[in-house]
């Protein structure tokens, strides 16, 4: 831990302090909360995938459940959403080879957490999700009732088309919906663009850079020193 050694210091501290969110703040008005387990799969004998030095995932699983439309799925993750409600989706990238693109058809996403710290409230188009990494997002359900899709790709690989066994497709489904979801999937980032990857990592901001507990323990040894 580290103490304020000067009075600009500990007012620098305070500052930071003074900005944190209080529960009335965080208290987010949600209509229900939704888990996204996404994740790579390799078809085959597992002692075989070992012993290769590069392979390529087979497909890409939501909550461990195949594309939607792939032939080889004998299901596809649907999440049922109200209009004019707002959800938040814990998503998190259990694979252990790729890195993930998350995507919502004609929806934009808010991320409020991640790793269990609150993060500056930044709305994206799509989010990347690192191996291990998790994120709270919100979604509201304010388009026209239909059903829409939910993209996850993988980065630094090319994963264009329906046909793509690395493209991962799940839908968001309006609950007054008669049609099945439609149109061209939605346009993420250049798969090899690192500077999108870090650059939105830093707008991210975890506001946990002025945890409460060390603040606190901070005020108190200035005050004591003083």
């Amino acid at each position: 831990m580290e103490w304020c050694t000067t009075k600009a210091e500990f007012m620098a501290r305070w500052s930071c302090w003074q900005k944190l969110p209080n529960s009335s703040q965080h208290k987010l008005d949600l209509y229900d909360e939704i888990d996204l387990l996404m994740g790579d799969w390799f078809s085959g004998d597992y002692k075989e995938i070992a012993k290769m030095d590069d392979i390529s995932s087979s497909a890409i699983l939501m909550n461990g459940k195949g594309p939607y439309g792939d032939p080889r799925s004998t299901d596809h993750e649907s999440f049922p959403v109200t209009k004019g409600k707002t959800y938040r989706f814990r998503i998190s990238n259990v694979g252990g080879s790729y890195n993930f693109n998350f995507r919502i058809q004609n929806h934009k996403t808010v991320v409020v957490e991640t790793e269990g710290s609150y993060t500056n409230q930044t709305t994206l188009d799509s989010l990347d999700v690192h191996v291990g990494q998790s994120y709270s997002v919100l979604v509201t359900a304010d388009r026209i009732e239909a059903d829409y899709y939910i993209v996850v790709t993988s980065k630094l690989l090319n994963s264009t088309g329906f046909n793509s066994s690395i493209i991962g497709l799940g839908v968001l489904h309006y609950s007054k919906s008669d049609s099945q979801v439609t149109g061209p999937l939605p346009d993420g980032p250049d798969p090899f663009d690192i500077d999108f990857s870090v650059t939105q990592v830093k707008s991210i901001m975890e506001l946990e850079v002025c945890k409460l507990s060390n603040v606190y323990t901070t005020i108190l040894i200035y005050s004591f020193s003083s």
